[in-house]
């Protein structure tokens, strides 16, 4: 009961018309060139540059950040698992990045580093669903940000094959290549203290300042009828304070029962590490992502295998407060566990 307390004990907030998102270099989803760093290559450091005139003079929460897939060929998405993504930031004077990480970044805070499931989709806005978030906090009109990203791991690319030089993510860049960036590739276990080189291809970025998120990751976890459940709400909804968020489940089993589980982290959960692999319960190809902290009540599954549960978020003024849910269904003959995890969604709040 921890989650719900905590929403319970938030003070009230008014709710914003729409999501408050910044988007350096342009919201255009389909404009830029392709880039495979940060996130379509394994061994990489990117550290870029976003100046004080994009994000504002005003502190704030950065919650999520949101990346522009070009994606490969003819693929239109395609679901990343990352076995270990860091991503950090910092405040920097310069105008212009170096070669020597340090210098870019000499006091950066790790935002990040763990397991990471991104659903890349072709020439959208993706949210990457930011386990933690920013505390955006200029102290002179000097201060710019740098993000570092570092893809130590993947564990699975998802639908695109990697290419013969170990990509297989695009990304979009700025249309201009005027976003500074230091970037090195092919690094194992240590990395050299600079950079391979210093250029303007970083990536365009979208950030979540102070708003609530929800994203939506694919399971592979298939019932009995051959589909995967999915997590999802209604299209343009997230969690807001005061409002009833719609989560919805799809292709689960038909005619069944099922419940939201949520949870509080993705670390571990009683000593366990995550994501768990549910084949030693007898469900193989299933991974349950976060705690089982709540169990909410049991719905039924509509004859399409559909349900919906109303998530009431209490009246609050919410800081980086973050859960996770799944839709766990009784679907006995999908596997001698008995139950089907569907995929899990980020609530962010």
């Amino acid at each position: 009961m921890r989650i719900l307390a905590l929403l319970v004990a938030a003070s009230a907030a008014l709710l914003p018309a729409q999501q408050n998102i910044i988007y350096h270099d342009d919201p255009t989803p389909t404009l830029g060139a392709a880039n495979a760093f940060p996130f379509g290559a394994q061994g990489v450091r990117t550290q870029q540059l976003i100046p004080q005139s994009v994000l504002g003079s005003t502190p704030g929460w950065i919650q999520d950040l949101f990346v522009n897939p070009q994606v490969h060929n003819s693929y239109s998405q395609s679901q990343v698992y990352y076995g270990d993504f860091e991503i950090q930031m910092g405040i920097t004077q310069l105008t212009t990045l170096t070669n020597t990480w340090a210098t870019n970044s000499p006091n950066p805070t790790t935002v990040y580093r763990g397991p990471l499931l991104v659903k890349f989709v072709k020439d959208q806005w993706v949210p990457l669903g930011l386990p933690n978030s920013y505390l955006w906090l200029p102290l002179s009109s000097a201060d710019n940000l740098v993000i570092d990203f570092i893809c130590w791991n993947v564990i699975d690319a998802g639908a695109v094959p990697w290419s013969g030089t170990g990509y297989f993510m695009n990304s979009r860049s700025s249309a201009t290549q005027t976003i500074s960036r230091a970037y090195r590739l092919g690094w194992t276990t240590s990395q050299p203290t600079t950079s391979a080189g210093v250029d303007g291809y970083g990536i365009k970025l979208g950030f979540l300042f102070d708003d609530g998120n929800f994203i939506a990751h694919d399971g592979r976890c298939a019932g009995s009828s051959g589909q995967v459940p999915a997590i999802g709400t209604t299209p343009g909804a997230w969690p807001q304070p005061g409002q009833t968020f719609p989560v919805n489940l799809a292709n689960g089993p038909v005619n069944s029962f099922t419940t939201l589980v949520l949870g509080a982290g993705t670390v571990n959960y009683l000593g366990i590490p995550l994501p768990f692999d549910m084949g030693v319960l007898g469900a193989p190809n299933c991974r349950f992502w976060h705690g089982w902290d709540v169990l909410l009540p049991v719905v039924p599954t509509s004859p399409t295998g559909a349900a919906t549960f109303p998530l009431a978020i209490p009246p609050g003024s919410f800081t980086t407060f973050r859960f996770y849910g799944t839709w766990l269904s009784l679907d006995v003959p999908a596997n001698a566990f008995g139950l089907v995890p569907s995929g899990y969604g980020t609530f962010i709040l």
